[in-house]
């Protein structure tokens, strides 16, 4: 499973650093996370690679999937677990409700 993750992610990265074509000097936060270029270099592909592991070995996931990943892929996967995360609230807030609706006293 390490291994498909890896891969995964090394695929992913490649993809996104052919992608940039410009890089901009200070981009807008995205997921509220700073890009920092003087600790995770992008420069070329084998300093785009060493700033992913080092991201994975600080435990900086965030920013490896703010900056280091393909934003399209990083986006998708964003809208997924939005989507899912939405509708398990919307069930347990139904159960919830159906539930004061039996007994208003009863305590939660």
């Amino acid at each position: 499973m390490r291994i498909a993750a890896t891969m995964t992610v090394l695929l992913s990265v490649t993809a996104a650093y052919g992608q940039r074509a410009e890089v901009v000097a200070n981009p807008a936060p995205r997921y509220n996370v700073l890009y920092i270029e003087r600790f995770f270099p992008q420069s070329s592909p084998k300093a785009t690679l060493g700033s992913v592991v080092k991201a994975a070995d600080l435990g900086q996931f965030d920013y490896l999937a703010a900056y280091l990943m393909d934003e399209a892929a990083a986006d998708a996967k964003v809208a997924t677990l939005a989507r899912e995360a939405y509708a398990a609230s919307e069930s347990d807030l139904r159960a919830s409700r159906a539930s004061e609706r039996r007994d208003p006293f009863e305590p939660p």
